[in-house]
């Protein structure tokens, strides 16, 4: 996910809706392939860069993948009146590979280090028995 952090020395836009960061640097620089989350789009931080709309399409053309729009209903409605087209398919390729598969078994689970891992994280998140001063044991 980028955020709407501005870096005026590189770009007069915030990274979310930038193609030196997104395209240039995150993609380029460091090779990152996969899905781009915009920050929400209805944050303060990019709402000097226009309408919703506006929003939206510098964050595409950026080359982010996802749109966030929270917690404002109107604007959301506002932008999905104002996609049109089809979408970029590399983008769709990479909300593709997002969808989670069953890779079956792994070296992972095989490992003595995960299987602490994991007993520890089950015992802290497991819940004591309850009994309160009084009660017979059952």
């Amino acid at each position: 996910m980028v955020a709407h952090v501005v870096f005026p020395t590189v770009d007069d836009k915030p990274a979310s809706l930038s193609r030196r960061w997104i395209d240039g640097v995150l993609r380029g620089d460091l090779g990152f392939q996969g899905a781009i989350f915009a920050d929400d789009l209805s944050m303060k931080g990019a709402a000097a860069f226009g309408d919703i709309a506006t929003r939206a399409s510098l964050a595409l053309a950026a080359g982010c993948d996802v749109l966030p729009v929270c917690n404002d209903r109107a604007a959301t409605l506002e932008l999905l009146d104002s996609m049109r087209g089809s979408p970029d398919p590399v983008s769709r390729m990479r909300l593709v590979r997002l969808h989670g598969r069953d890779a079956g078994e792994s070296s992972l689970d095989a490992d003595p280090r995960w299987q602490s891992a994991v007993a520890a994280a089950r015992e802290i998140t497991d819940r004591p028995a309850l009994q309160l001063e009084g009660d017979q044991p059952a």
